[in-house]
């Protein structure tokens, strides 16, 4: 009775079984690694409707290679002549001055004082404000007060004068016909004279 030889065929199992682990190993390979990729960076543009007045101009001055226009500024005031000056602060409500000598924009009229037949009644020491266009301030002013005897504007006093802002004067304490003149001076060497008639109530 034979005994089989185990030991002969050991190394020829032992060097299938290696070769065996090279090749599975080989199939398997590296384990894939993927490329670290960069973020992208994410932006939220700011739209505006394609209807609007902003987006059409704005579209137009791209276009042009212009910076977009900003909203016009408002008209300034019909400069051919002089503006209308209004007194306020008088018993019946605002007065309109009447206008006498100017200097405006190449137009030129020489009056003496006016002393208008109709007065507008005041109260003693009332405080009065003559308003322009707001478009369109004095630079400079002065008022005069002066007594109406027999029709006439006599002996002319001040009655304030000022740089620019608003236009105050104070009215009389002495009761009577007074006369006032406004001479004010505006922007591009512009000069208008106004005159109201206010009677101060005793």
């Amino acid at each position: 009775m034979t005994t089989p030889n185990s030991k002969r065929h050991a190394p020829h199992y032992v060097a299938w079984l290696t070769a065996l682990v090279f090749v599975m190993a080989g199939c398997a390979g590296p384990a894939a690694t993927s490329a670290p990729t960069r973020p992208q960076a994410s932006a939220s543009p700011v739209t505006t409707a394609a209807g609007s007045p902003t987006a059409s101009r704005d579209a137009r001055a791209s276009a042009s290679g212009e910076p977009p226009a900003s909203a016009p500024d408002p008209a300034p005031p019909d400069t051919s002549e002089p503006p209308r000056a209004t007194l306020v602060g008088g018993v019946d409500g605002p007065e309109a001055g009447d206008l006498g000598t100017y200097s405006w924009d190449g137009l030129v009229s020489d009056s003496p004082w006016i002393v208008q037949r109709t007065e507008s009644p005041v109260t003693p020491g009332a405080r009065l404000r003559i308003r322009f266009d707001p478009r369109l301030q004095p630079r400079a002013w002065i008022a005069r007060w002066a007594p109406i005897q027999r029709g006439e504007a006599r002996n002319p006093r001040d009655a304030g004068s000022g740089d620019g802002g608003r236009v105050v004067v104070e009215a009389p304490v002495d009761a009577g016909p007074w006369s006032l003149q406004l001479d004010a001076r505006f922007a591009d060497e512009r000069r208008a004279v106004w005159y109201w008639r206010l009677g101060v109530n005793g």
